[in-house]
């Protein structure tokens, strides 16, 4: 149990759904930081404002909360640094809600104490500039380290391995929803039945209700599907039995992502959508990646086979550019703090 009233540094999240257990685990490791989850009750309350050292791991999930405890600490002449993995959402057309979040906070960009880092490159989308102070690559980026690449085989690699019998394999991890583009890849492959001949599919995640009806035909195509939750090293052998890794988001996801910072650390090809903002991520990772067309799937159908059909050529990973993406968040934000 911590003792909230001694904690003086703290990492800060509401919930730890997802890959935010995965960063506040990371933040708490380099920034020397406490981590503290929970929806904002008086003791918690209490604990942030009084802390010394303040992050936010993702304000996205409790702006509210964010901003009261952010201009309290500003009162105090606190500083609080705070990331925001979804500033694009605050440019978007469909909603006066979206207007006055970018209005909010453009206004907050001017509050004494107060550091709002995004994780989407000012040169890739300028206009997170006027929301955000600054901004880091996404801690997904660089977070996996020195760790290697898990070498025995679960059952789940050995599924995939015999599934696969000799084809390449696209893996799409993490849960399966529309937005990311799960039922587009289903209409790829129903598109043209040749694909399915060089392209093993796997999908590794659970499977939104809207999707389910995607996922059962990709599954009597011959997909290998698992609808749950996969652990950490059931991922990162998902990644080294791949070759291609799926990040053809929609158009209103256009933002970093967290399994495509993987499959680059993991020297896999990112199968992105031509155009969005992840596509354009050569510029600073040196590598390339596999872009489709995003609607057109009998398009995107053959240029997938006509890849798969290619003879593989190593995909570099970017070493000196993961560490220095890590050293310049390290140094960023404890220079916030």
């Amino acid at each position: 149990m911590i003792n909230l009233t001694a904690t003086k540094d703290i990492v800060y999240c509401r919930n730890t759904d997802g890959h935010r257990q995965s960063y506040v685990d990371l933040f708490a490791e380099h920034l020397r930081l406490v981590p503290l989850a929970g929806p904002i009750r008086w003791s918690t309350f209490v604990a942030l404002v009084g802390a010394r050292r303040l992050l936010f791991a993702t304000i996205d999930d409790d702006y509210a909360g964010f901003i009261l405890v952010a201009t309290i600490r500003s009162i105090l002449r606190k500083r609080t640094v705070a990331m925001f993995l979804r500033p694009a959402s605050c440019f978007r057309t469909d909603g006066l809600i979206h207007l006055a979040k970018r209005w909010v906070f453009q206004r907050l960009k001017h509050l004494p104490g107060l550091t709002v880092l995004a994780i989407t490159p000012f040169d890739l989308k300028p206009a997170v500039a006027s929301v955000a102070h600054d901004w880091v690559h996404d801690p997904q980026l660089w977070d996996l380290g020195k760790r290697s690449v898990a070498s025995a085989a679960s059952p789940l690699g050995q599924q995939i391995a015999a599934h696969a019998d000799g084809r390449k394999v696209l893996a799409f991890i993490g849960s399966a929803r529309t937005i990311k583009g799960f039922q587009y890849l289903n209409e790829i492959f129903a598109a043209d039945p040749d694909v399915q001949t060089q392209i093993h599919v796997v999908v590794a995640g659970r499977i939104a209700k809207d999707c389910a009806d995607a996922a059962s035909q990709l599954r009597a195509r011959g997909a290998t599907i698992e609808d749950r939750h996969i652990t950490d090293a059931e991922m990162t052998e998902v990644y080294q039995r791949s070759e291609f890794i799926w990040c053809c988001y929609r158009s209103d996801y256009d933002q970093p992502s967290g399994i495509f910072g993987r499959a680059v650390q993991l020297g896999r090809k990112p199968i992105v959508r031509a155009g969005s903002l992840i596509a354009h991520y050569d510029l600073h990772t040196g590598t390339d990646f596999i872009r489709l067309p995003y609607g057109t799937p009998l398009e995107a159908a053959r240029q997938l086979l006509a890849l798969a059909r290619m003879k593989p050529a190593p995909v570099a990973v970017p070493t000196t550019a993961i560490n220095q993406w890590r050293d310049d968040f390290v140094t960023t934000c404890n220079a916030a703090l």
